[in-house]
């Protein structure tokens, strides 16, 4: 049974993976078009 890995990354990373700015991304985050970062600190 092979389960796919889930991993988070971070926002450096998906700028280079989707071509987006980082205004673009947080702006598709405020539209529900775009996944909510998710916190890992406290």
């Amino acid at each position: 049974m092979n389960q796919p890995c889930t991993r988070l990354i971070r926002l450096s990373e998906v700028m280079n993976k989707t071509g987006f700015g980082k205004a673009w991304i947080y702006r598709l985050i405020s539209q529900n078009r775009f996944p909510q970062p998710v916190k890992i600190g406290i």
